[in-house]
C-alpha cells in the first residue's frame, strides 16, 4: 500500500514538472536592455534636458516586452530624474528625463532591469550664460 502512494506521488510530481516546463516556454527566458536615444545631449546646468532617455526591453527573440520595470539612477553629476522607475510600453520602450545637476560637466544616468547589462547615458551640463 505504501509503495502505491509513493508511486502516485512521484507520478503527480513528474506531471507537475512537465506542465510547469511547458508553461514557461511561452514566457521570455531573458530580457535584453538596449539604449535607444537621449545620450550625448548638453544644456545649461540645472535645466531639464530637451529629450528624454529611452531604452528598449526585448525578449530572447527580439520581441518587445511590455510592462517590464526599468530602474533609473543618477550616477554622476547630481541631477534629478523625472522617474526612478518606469514600465515599458507596448513597444518595449521606457523613458525618463534628467534635470542636470548644478555644476558644469558630465552627468550620467544608468538604466537597469536587474541582472542584465546596464545602459549608461551621458549628458553635459554647461555653464549658464549671462
Amino acid at each position: 500500500m505504501m509503495k502505491r502512494v509513493v508511486r502516485q506521488g512521484l507520478v503527480s510530481l513528474t506531471a507537475m514538472v512537465l506542465v510547469a516546463g511547458c508553461v514557461s516556454t511561452t514566457a521570455p527566458r531573458f530580457a535584453i536592455l538596449t539604449g535607444v536615444s537621449g545620450s550625448g545631449q548638453s544644456a545649461s546646468v540645472g535645466t531639464l534636458l530637451p529629450a528624454p532617455f529611452v531604452v528598449r526591453v526585448e525578449d530572447q527573440n527580439g520581441a518587445p516586452v511590455p510592462g517590464f520595470r526599468v530602474t533609473w539612477q543618477v550616477t554622476a553629476g547630481g541631477g534629478t530624474l523625472t522617474a526612478e522607475e518606469s514600465p515599458t510600453d507596448a513597444e518595449g520602450l521606457a523613458i525618463t528625463s534628467l534635470q542636470l545637476g548644478a555644476s558644469p560637466g558630465i552627468n550620467r544616468v544608468r538604466a537597469s532591469i536587474g541582472s542584465a547589462t546596464d545602459v549608461v547615458f551621458t549628458a553635459t551640463g554647461t555653464a549658464a550664460t549671462r
